[in-house]
């Protein structure tokens, strides 16, 4: 009788174990039903207001929106393809072009770039370049400042106003009166970077846009080529 007595109270105990458990089990997912009726519920809303900022040129506030949507929903397709569709409007806008010489040093495009704002550069054509030196059967070692980029190639800088052009030499009282304030300022490094035939990058300073043909003596050189900028600019 005490076995029996004992079974049958052994039995309520994991029947009642075993519900606790159901319930707890079923509240979990009721509120796993609210969270996701919460996330619909929010990403339908901040969709809505991020077309409402893209339609009325707010771009910024609508990228923000968007990015807090695919935080909290990567997966929300929607919020994703009007991200794509903002930053295609952006790199398209304010289209220029203008003719880079392969003969020149770093030549100033009049086009105003900022910070963390994106920017696409096309370069189409052909130049030539001219490289002639007398040397000994040991060769020539190429510079370790020209090797970084191919000789011959397209390549910028991004010059913040108060550094003055990248190659800038003082010349006469004027020009050094120009070196010593940009010592007094001192101002950021500038680092030239490789464009090619193409290149979309978000400027790590603002300042403006500077080309050349990547080359130690570019007096020998010809030709030039049809560069488009476009983007997150403005022109002089």
């Amino acid at each position: 009788m005490k076995r029996v007595l004992w079974a049958i109270s052994v039995v309520c105990t994991v029947t009642a174990l075993g519900s606790n458990a159901y319930g707890q089990i079923g509240r979990a997912r009721n509120i796993d039903k609210v969270l996701n009726q919460l996330v619909e519920q929010f990403t339908a809303r901040a969709n809505q207001l991020a077309r409402q900022y893209e339609q009325a040129g707010e771009h910024e506030k609508a990228k923000s929106t968007l990015q807090m949507i695919l935080r909290i929903n990567p997966g929300d397709k929607e919020a994703a393809a009007l991200l794509n569709k903002i930053a295609e409007e952006e790199l398209t806008a304010n289209r220029t072009s203008l003719r880079v010489l392969a003969n020149a040093g770093w030549q100033d495009t009049g086009i105003r770039v900022f910070q963390g704002k994106p920017v696409a550069i096309e370069a189409k054509g052909t130049w030539t370049f001219r490289m002639a030196a007398e040397v000994t059967p040991e060769g020539v070692r190429v510079p370790k400042e020209l090797a970084e980029f191919p000789l011959g190639s397209l390549v910028g800088a991004v010059v913040p106003a108060q550094t003055g052009q990248p190659t800038e030499q003082a010349r006469g009282r004027r020009g050094l009166r120009r070196e010593q304030q940009q010592k007094e300022q001192k101002p950021p490094t500038i680092r030239p970077f490789l464009i090619g035939s193409k290149k979309v990058f978000n400027p790590p300073v603002s300042g403006t846009l500077y080309l050349r043909m990547h080359d130690s003596d570019e007096t020998d050189n010809a030709g030039s080529l049809v560069v488009t900028v476009s983007g997150q600019i403005s022109s002089r």
